[in-house]
């Protein structure tokens, strides 16, 4: 979709705090990866809203022209650095990039793709699932963690630990851990550095599904009758005089864009 359609689109907004819409973060996407400084597989990890200073959102009235900017994270997988970048949705321009040193962006959902693939095509993971009566590696569901305490030399590493659940025909595969074996695996280089093998433990037996089907369903709750015979209070009337001065929308608790920069879900509502 051309640019200056899609930036024409994203100026249909109400209110400075409103969050990124679709048309915003797919043109601050385009725009970024059009970019020299954008490498050829590199991620975004976050498009969200730059929000305006305090004194703009306070100023703005109904109508009137707002700043509108568009924060992003970047990930150079190659390079093993982490970017920074602004997008002016006004001007149509990058106003700054820059490189954020010894951090790693959050873990992208194409991470959890890559490290069951990882982890399932790595000989002492698959030998530890052996040991434990595993031979079908497909009913294994690898899920990743944080990987805690490392050694200082696989600091500034893009880490993650993956821990094994038998799930087999099962939909809550939490209660069936595979104990004993952690794999601690590289991301960006898709190496697994070591797997962790602390013997063999019995299997769990296959736990409850926790879903309708299982558990039922709760018996329905009593009629509630509040009574008010001296009329409303006047907090409750208070209450409605506020709401409608405040605003609510959702914030950057949750990536906005996934790792191509395609729009996605957002995070739960924030009350600005």
């Amino acid at each position: 979709m051309h640019l200056t359609f899609l930036l024409m689109m994203a100026l249909a907004t109400e209110h400075p705090l409103d969050p990124l819409n679709a048309q915003e973060i797919e043109f601050s996407a385009q725009l970024l990866r059009a970019s020299p400084q954008f490498q050829k597989d590199a991620s975004f990890s976050t498009i969200v809203l730059k929000e305006p200073p305090k004194e703009e959102v306070l100023r703005y009235t109904a109508g009137s022209p707002m700043p509108r900017q568009a924060f992003s994270v970047i990930l150079d997988r190659t390079g093993n650095r982490t970017f920074e970048a602004v997008v002016d949705l006004t001007t149509k321009q990058i106003v700054s990039w820059k490189e954020v040193k010894g951090v790693q962006p959050g873990v992208l959902d194409s991470d959890y793709d890559d490290l069951d693939r990882i982890v399932k095509e790595n000989p002492q993971w698959q030998e530890a699932m052996r040991k434990r009566g595993i031979d079908d590696f497909d009913s294994v569901q690898i899920e990743g963690w944080s990987v805690g305490q490392v050694p200082a030399a696989y600091r500034g590493v893009r880490l993650i630990r993956a821990v094994s659940y038998l799930q087999k025909d099962q939909v809550n595969f939490y209660g069936r851990p595979v104990e004993g074996v952690t794999v601690l695996v590289n991301l960006n280089t898709e190496e697994v550095i070591e797997v962790l093998d602390s013997g063999v433990v019995p299997l769990a037996p296959p736990s409850q599904e926790l879903d309708e089907k299982s558990t039922g369903v709760r018996e329905a709750p009593r009629r509630l009758s509040v009574s008010q015979p001296d009329g409303p209070a006047a907090g409750a009337r208070l209450l409605d005089a506020q709401r409608a001065h405040d605003g609510i929308h959702h914030g950057p608790q949750d990536h906005f864009a996934d790792a191509a920069g395609a729009p996605r879900r957002q995070g739960p509502p924030i009350v600005r």
